[in-house]
């Protein structure tokens, strides 16, 4: 399942060679350290539902997490969302 989500969520202009994604997933299996790998995310789910500061979002190719534009929108310092993803229909 981890596989399929680098084909569905990558780039599709820039398919991500097999080797890479088994290099990816290997990598974390074999040294038994997702967790500690998350770990450092872990503060995202606290922070404040309205920063002080303006906030912007930008997706580049070959991203793997895609954050949808109404995510942040709700934010008052939201002030800015560039996705070329918007173009494809996503």
């Amino acid at each position: 399942r981890v596989g399929e989500k680098f084909i569905h969520w990558a780039d599709d202009r820039e398919p991500i060679d097999l080797d890479e994604i088994l290099a990816s997933i290997s990598l974390y299996w074999f040294t038994n350290t997702i967790s500690r790998n998350m770990w450092p995310y872990r503060s995202l789910s606290k922070l404040p539902l309205n920063l002080e500061k303006p906030l912007g979002y930008s997706y580049f190719p070959r991203e793997t997490f895609f954050v949808p534009q109404a995510w942040g929108s709700n934010l008052k310092s939201f002030v800015r969302y560039e996705n070329e993803r918007a173009s494809w229909g996503i």
